[in-house]
């Protein structure tokens, strides 16, 4: 993974979750989507995040682990504007992540829920403050 995203990973805090949502009353199905805090595991290249075990995202992401996930930084400057879009697979956490998340996000202990981990599958990176205006893309080997 280049440099550049693992140091924009590791400086936000934020994703955005998205979900195939099977809803049966819709012809097409649909989509869900949650906002969660993670911690960037370099190491596995993952995100970790936490969230209760009963809720709509976790029991969707179950039933279809393949999931898509934004995080991008928060500016109204077009020439500062970066973020990513990432292909995923959900998973349980390893204890390493668990300790991981927690390092970061250490009052989580006292909430409800488990810790999740989402392995980047593939990634595409925007940073519009590159000269070159290029998308950096990551894809698991």
């Amino acid at each position: 993974m280049h440099a550049l995203i693992s140091k924009f990973l590791r400086k936000q805090h934020v994703l955005h979750l998205s979900v195939i949502d099977n809803d049966k009353t819709q012809s097409e199905g649909s989509v869900y989507t949650a906002s969660c805090f993670y911690a960037f595991d370099a190491q596995n290249q993952a995100l970790v995040f936490k969230s209760k075990e009963d809720s709509k995202h976790i029991i969707l992401a179950v039933q279809s682990p393949i999931v898509g996930v934004s995080i991008a930084y928060n500016t109204p400057k077009i020439p500062s504007i970066k973020g990513v879009q990432i292909k995923a697979r959900f998973l349980d956490a390893t204890t390493e992540q668990s300790k991981l998340y927690y390092k970061r996000f250490n009052i989580a202990r006292f909430r409800v829920g488990a810790v999740y981990a989402l392995e980047i599958l593939w990634l595409k990176y925007t940073d519009n403050s590159l000269k070159q205006r290029e998308k950096l893309e990551f894809t698991r080997d």
